[in-house]
């Protein structure tokens, strides 16, 4: 009777291990088999995968699998994992399930924490499917009891309410079963602890061997670091090209990304991801009104010599306090897995899912009703003046109707006029619009940041000819001003009844208690306290008659 070969020996060996084969949205296999008492999910090309059936092997037969049997039996089973598997949706981290989630724990047993509306319990595997690339790290035990509370030793925030109030948020955010996910933009000088601040909110999700690193060089570079990783975490970033922000911001939304395979090949591959994003770095890192509209814009106050702390005893006192952090950072997210269908948002903000979800765990917080919306709404003031003051082109558009109220011509026309207004100087310049139509398109994504200062763009067509109708109401007294003013008052429309009262209460509480090293939030509140009226922002809406009505409201104000 004739030996068997050693590809008969190895698929032996393989349905020995009782290896199950799937595939996912972009047909790469992957397998799920079960080892030491748990079961795991490896990508069927991975190097751990050779690896490990190539142990099973050599359990199984006494022998070492030649390398060209190996490769050809992992073909073989990668044609059967897309066209016999079934397709399974794989996660890094953190994985969505019908009654929750689950949190891979990074551990060499593969437990998990999986959390639901009732609570969160350890589970030594789950039926998610988890992969693990290269570099993922371990996260400890949480445990029951403690308070996020401990979190504000390794934070440098200051006493500003509304940073802890973000930061919180965008850890919140961060366990949000679909996204879209916020962008944490933290700024400030030299010395405000910007990279140990977002490294520390990395740690307490996503640790990795590497917690973050510079900026990509390209989309599908982008695209393959949000592949194996849960967080996206950029650091010391001194400013984002424009390709980079506009992926940055389709990937916070969810983003496709193709590119050839090979570069020797015409075949083409899809990635798809969407992730929550961290960049840190000196000054205005975002400033493109598309990642500014997703983003959470924090400055971070420069710390004191006498208040620095050893780098050593920093983290030794973080990893301690840690799975207390962790257990009640899970806590907070199963309220907002039993509260989010539950909770209204009388007005709904942009990242609307996001607000909805952070406002749900507000109970297990010990927050008043509404809390969290009011500093989004105050940092949403902020964006919208940085996205004016970054583009000199809404500078312009500002400064041409603060003597008129209304402008109408072609695209051409403004152009030049706005040329004319600002100058050689401004025009000449590589971000000044040379043709109308690139203007047009500037325009529009200014848009929403120019809508928030009183000033509306309308296209008109007239005949043949393509006019534009720049219209300016009374409101812009002093121009990108106005958007802290408006959108600090926005959380208003966010409350029913009662519950804004109280939100109300806590917001001036809170505007009482000192703050450090924020610019941007002590000129929105100074803004706020100048132009206070029981009345309705003008930012943040969709319905250009709404809009309208509030401008109305405004014009009645002494």
């Amino acid at each position: 009777m004739k030996a068997p070969s050693q590809a008969q020996l190895l698929q032996e060996a393989v349905d020995e291990a009782r290896v199950s084969l799937s595939h996912d949205a972009q047909h790469r296999a992957f397998v799920r088999f079960p080892h030491d008492g748990h079961v795991e999910t490896w990508p069927l090309r991975s190097a751990d995968f050779r690896r490990f059936i190539s142990l099973v092997y050599y359990r199984h037969t006494g022998l070492v699998v030649r390398r060209e049997v190996l490769a050809e039996q992992l073909e073989i089973l990668a044609a059967r994992a897309v066209f016999e598997g079934p397709r399974e949706d794989v996660h890094v981290r953190i994985a969505p399930t019908a009654e929750g989630l689950v949190l891979d724990l990074g551990g060499a047993d593969w437990s998990v924490i999986e959390i639901d509306a009732s609570g969160w319990r350890w589970q030594p595997t789950s039926a998610a499917h988890l992969v693990r690339p290269n570099g993922l790290g371990e996260l400890p035990t949480p445990e029951s009891g403690g308070s996020l509370d401990a979190l504000r030793p390794f934070l440098n925030i200051g006493d500003d309410p509304d940073l802890w109030r973000l930061l919180i948020g965008f850890l919140l955010a961060l366990f949000h079963p679909t996204g879209p996910y916020p962008v944490l933009a933290a700024g400030g000088e030299q010395g405000a602890a910007k990279s140990t601040t977002t490294r520390v909110l990395r740690m307490l999700i996503d640790p990795r061997d590497a917690l973050d690193r510079t900026t990509p060089r390209d989309e599908r570079d982008l695209a393959v670091h949000a592949q194996r990783n849960r967080v996206i975490a950029l650091d010391n970033v001194s400013s984002l090209p424009d390709w980079l922000s506009d992926a940055l911001a389709r990937l916070a939304t969810g983003a496709g990304f193709s590119t050839r395979q090979l570069y020797s090949d015409d075949e083409e591959i899809t990635f798809h991801a969407r992730r929550p994003i961290m960049v840190n770095g000196i000054g205005s890192i975002v400033t493109r009104s598309d990642l500014l509209d997703r983003a959470l814009i924090v400055s971070l106050p420069v710390i004191e010599p006498a208040d620095r702390r050893e780098e050593e005893t920093f983290w030794r006192d973080f990893r301690a306090a840690q799975p207390h952090i962790l257990g009640a950072l899970l806590t907070a997210v199963s309220a907002a897995l039993a509260n989010r269908d539950t909770v209204r948002l009388a007005s709904v903000p942009r990242m609307a899912d996001f607000a909805r979800w952070v406002t749900a765990a507000e109970p297990a917080l010990g927050w008043e009703p509404g809390a969290f919306v009011a500093s989004y709404y105050r940092n949403r003031g902020a964006a919208h003046e940085m996205a004016l003051e970054a583009d000199p082109l809404a500078g312009a558009v500002i400064e041409l109707l603060r003597g008129r109220t209304e402008w109408v011509g072609t695209p051409s026309a403004l152009l030049q006029l706005l040329s004319d207004l600002v100058g050689d100087g401004q025009s000449r310049q590589r971000g000044w619009p040379k043709a109308a139509h690139s203007m047009s398109n500037r325009l529009q994504r200014l848009a929403p940041n120019l809508r928030a200062v009183g000033i509306f763009i309308e296209n008109l067509r007239t005949g043949q000819a393509r006019q534009l109708r720049l219209v300016r109401t009374d409101n812009m007294r002093n121009g990108a001003s106005l958007a802290s003013s408006a959108s600090s008052r926005a959380w208003n429309r966010s409350l029913d009844g009662d519950a804004r009262d109280a939100a109300g209460d806590a917001r001036d509480a809170a505007g009482d208690a000192p703050r450090a090293g924020n610019g941007a939030i002590h000129a929105q509140n100074d803004a706020r306290d100048a132009n206070d009226a029981p009345m309705q922002p003008l930012s943040e809406y969709d319905d250009e008659a709404e809009i309208l009505e509030q401008l109305a409201l405004l014009e009645d104000r002494p």
